[in-house]
């Protein structure tokens, strides 16, 4: 039996867990640090309860997956522990078999002397995205996660 593909990073951020925290689950933030740099993205029924979730609109600024760019999912909240632990659900709206199956991303926050250490864990990432890009676009959303949360802990 084929084990399932984990892609993992991680990354120290200037902010304690509850900052963080706050924007994760926060969907207007999200759509802000969450896409890669080269796209903006829309949340719509943004339910943040424990099997509620959300449908992410990501438009690329080159070719997405999807016809037009833009790539579409729906996520579901399957694990929360506030100011600790988050785990969604993610499936691809698409007809495209390679993207099939439910995608688990997790993101957990540890306190880290005068900030937080946020990993992002993704499970049964879909063959079809290629390793080296999800892992670098996994460090550069934490990146954009951190420049958002240092930015409005300095304010």
């Amino acid at each position: 039996m084929e084990q399932a593909r984990v892609d993992t990073t991680g990354r120290w951020i200037a902010a304690n867990t509850r900052e963080v925290w706050a924007a994760l689950i926060d969907p207007a933030a999200r759509r802000h640090w969450l896409p890669p740099e080269d796209a903006t993205a829309t949340i719509d029924g943004w339910d943040f309860t424990l099997a509620g979730g959300y449908r992410m609109a990501v438009t690329h600024a080159g070719d997405g997956r999807s016809p037009g760019g833009t790539d579409i999912v729906d996520a579901t909240f399957t694990r929360l522990a506030a100011n600790a632990y988050l785990e969604e659900t993610i499936r691809f709206v698409t007809d495209d078999p390679a993207f099939a199956g439910p995608m688990r991303l997790q993101w957990r926050l540890h306190p880290a002397g005068q900030g937080t250490l946020v990993e992002a864990i993704a499970l049964d990432v879909p063959d079809a995205i290629d390793r080296h890009d999800h892992v670098a676009a996994l460090a550069v959303t934490l990146h954009q996660l951190a420049d958002a949360v240092e930015q409005h802990a300095a304010a």
